[in-house]
């Protein structure tokens, strides 16, 4: 409507300007003075209201548009705390780095137990055993009393499913709008990579055979082999995805 306007104003103008040149030329405005004032006066405004128009349009359009960012960031702030929070429920870490840390003390006994099983003594190997006990216990939040070594088939391992799925709807709020918005007004994201690396690992969380709550064997009896080792890669870059969200769209910190 504006540019439609702005057209039709500045082709006003310059018909008049150059009709006022040719009767300036040919001497017709001696005599009409008021006409003449009111003549110029009319091509002038046909040229300025045109040049407010747009400088005004632009300077609506970018406060539309810094408007719109900041809303966008805002609700990429919301929504990644979000997944920050629903990511941290099951474990026993205040923060994504106190996760990382209790992760890579769970893989790095499963090392040992794996290590000791093959060439320790029975001592060794019991000993490995207790120290990854003690590791997934530490892991987790409060998964209460279970039957041998196997806090996974616990109430609290099935719980997991719950989890999982409030990961992967989480997980598809920010990719599958998120994400686009943010391209769309030109503000960062994470890497295409991690991205697509965050994506396979919220997808996989409940695939048989990749977490210790749905083995690939119903048999299975061990709950520190492959099932726990891909859980623990897949929650592993999901902790780097949240991570690297959350640089990007930190929550502004709370005034005193």
């Amino acid at each position: 409507m504006i540019k439609g306007w702005t057209v039709v104003l500045l082709a006003i103008g310059i018909v008049a300007g150059v009709v006022g040149l040719i009767a300036d030329g040919q001497r017709w405005w001696d005599g009409h003075e008021f006409l003449s004032n009111l003549a110029s006066s009319f091509t002038s405004l046909c040229f300025g209201v045109p040049a407010a128009l747009l400088v005004f349009s632009h300077l609506g359009e970018a406060q539309t548009q810094s408007r719109d960012a900041e809303r966008a960031r805002l609700r990429a702030t919301q929504e990644v705390d979000e997944f920050r929070a629903i990511l941290l429920q099951p474990f026993a870490a205040p923060g994504l780095e106190d996760l990382s840390g209790l992760v890579s003390e769970v893989e790095a006994g499963m090392k040992r137990q794996s290590r000791e099983f093959r060439r320790g003594t029975s001592e060794t190997v019991t000993a490995a055993q207790d120290a990854l006990d003690e590791a997934i216990a530490n892991l987790m939040v409060a998964p209460g009393p279970h039957n041998g070594r196997q806090p996974w088939r616990t109430p609290w391992g099935r719980n997991m499913k719950p989890w999982g799925n409030l990961v992967a709807g989480q997980w598809d709020v920010l990719d599958r709008e998120i994400r686009p918005r943010l391209a769309e007004l030109g503000l960062p994201w994470v890497t295409a990579v991690q991205t697509a690396v965050t994506r396979q690992a919220a997808r996989e969380l409940h695939t048989e055979g990749r977490n210790p709550w749905r083995p690939a064997s119903r048999d299975q009896e061990s709950v520190y082999g492959a099932d726990l080792g891909h859980f623990l890669m897949d929650l592993k870059a999901l902790i780097d995805g949240a991570q690297q969200m959350r640089e990007l769209y930190q929550p502004p910190a709370p005034t005193l």
